[in-house]
C-alpha cells in the first residue's frame, strides 16, 4: 500500500497518507496531502478566530504555525475535537521544530504523537476519542 514519492532530488519517501511542507527560495511556501497516489493542498480550518486562516507556517511560535498544527491533525485524524485539544501542544513539540526548507510527516506519526500525548496524561477519555474509528 505504501508508494515511493519523490520529493526534490535528495529524498525519497515511501507514504500511504502523508504531509510535505517546502519553502521555495522566493519564500513561498506550499503544504501538500499526498493520499491515494495523489496530492492536493492541505486545507485551511477556517472559523478559529486566533488562527491565521490564509497562510501556513513552520519553524517558529505563531498564528500561522497553529493553523498549520490544527491542520495537519484534522486532517490526520478526522477528528475536529481532537484537533482543537491538541494543536497547541502539537505546535510546541512538532511544527515549532521542523525544517525551515523542506519537512514531511506521515499520518501514522500524527496518529501516534496523539495517542502518546494522551497516554501520557492518563487521559482515558482523550486516548479512547483519538482511538476510535483509527488505524495505527
Amino acid at each position: 500500500m505504501h508508494e515511493e514519492v519523490h520529493l526534490g532530488r535528495e529524498t525519497n519517501v515511501r507514504l500511504s497518507v502523508g504531509y510535505v511542507g517546502t519553502r521555495n527560495e522566493d519564500g513561498t511556501i506550499w503544504v501538500a496531502v499526498y493520499s491515494y497516489g495523489r496530492w492536493r493542498s492541505l486545507p485551511f480550518c477556517l472559523g478559529t478566530r486566533s488562527l491565521r486562516p490564509d497562510c501556513f507556517n513552520w519553524g517558529f511560535f505563531g498564528s500561522s504555525c497553529a493553523q498549520l498544527a490544527l491542520a495537519l491533525l484534522r486532517h490526520a485524524t478526522g477528528k475536529p475535537t481532537v484537533a482543537s485539544a491538541l494543536f497547541h501542544h502539537f505546535l510546541r513539540a512538532v511544527v515549532c521544530r521542523l525544517h525551515r526548507r523542506r519537512w514531511h510527516l506521515t499520518q501514522r506519526f500524527i496518529r501516534k504523537w496523539c495517542r502518546r500525548y494522551f497516554a501520557s496524561r492518563g487521559d482515558v477519555v482523550g486516548l479512547h476519542e483519538v482511538l476510535r474509528g483509527m488505524q495505527p
